[in-house]
């Protein structure tokens, strides 16, 4: 009797957690129900499963290209001066050789 007591007590202790996260969530709805731009931004995108699911491709094709930009930059800022262009360029500008290139490389197998 006392496993049966144990059990409904915490299958009602289950059952108001869930009452009370659902009427937390339908507080939140009716807050955002009278306000314009959660009504037309729920109106225009998140109401048709198709337009959503549109919305939700573009959200993530540029949000990715706006992550790529961040990490490019941050990147390139901290590998200043490391990377080939540069170098290539700094040796050029100091008369040296590119790297790789050898200029007496004449290893033709027709004589």
């Amino acid at each position: 009797s006392s496993s049966s007591a144990a059990s409904s007590s915490s299958a009602s202790a289950a059952t108001d957690a869930s009452s009370e996260a659902l009427a937390g969530a339908r507080a939140t709805v009716r807050r955002h129900e009278n306000n314009p731009f959660y009504t037309t931004l729920y109106n225009t995108l998140f109401r048709n499963k198709s337009v959503l699911f549109a919305v939700m491709i573009l959200g993530a094709f540029f949000g990715e290209l706006v992550v790529d930009g961040f990490v490019r930059t941050v990147w390139g800022a901290l590998n200043r001066g490391k990377t080939w262009p540069e170098v290539r360029a700094d040796r050029v500008r100091r008369g040296l050789p590119e790297a790789g290139v050898d200029e007496d490389d004449d290893d033709d197998d027709d004589d």
